[in-house]
């Protein structure tokens, strides 16, 4: 009985991995995007946290192996990307980058999850708590005479 649980999970690990193999994860998050400025921002953007992971190659061969790792065992990634929040918490006590700006690594990672079938298995609210609420935008004053 254990035998065969041990192969049916080799063999949905293998039939992940010829997936990958044979379709382009990068491919499916250009999909979603719709705006030509999301287009230029959130390729770039999941790439910082790719190479921030340390994934080796250019971003397609980085995306499909966190997709890999992702599918394999989601707590790295939630592990992971709470460092990458950490790092841009840093990043905003040294002044480089405002609060709100954290908030726009989080979602094209989200959104990449969600296209490739893997958002479910990582718990996005307890990752969001951690994210900065950012400065909210200035109250218009009404004024009358």
């Amino acid at each position: 009985m254990e035998a065969i649980t041990k192969n049916e999970g080799q063999n949905t690990q293998q039939l992940q991995h010829q997936e990958l193999q044979t379709s382009d994860p990068m491919t499916k998050f250009m999909y979603a995007l719709k705006a030509k400025e999301s287009k230029r921002q959130y390729p770039r953007r999941f790439k910082m946290f790719l190479d921030f992971l340390g994934l080796e190659g250019i971003v397609n061969e980085q995306a499909k192996q966190f997709l890999l790792n992702t599918k394999s065992n989601p707590q790295w990634t939630e592990d992971r990307f709470m460092d990458f929040v950490s790092f841009q918490l840093e990043r905003v006590n040294r002044g480089e980058i405002t609060e709100s700006t954290i908030k726009n690594y989080y979602r094209p990672t989200k959104l990449f999850c969600e296209m490739n079938g893997c958002a479910q298995l990582i718990n996005w609210k307890m990752i969001s708590r951690g994210l900065p609420r950012g400065r909210q935008a200035a109250h218009i004053l009404s004024v009358t005479d």
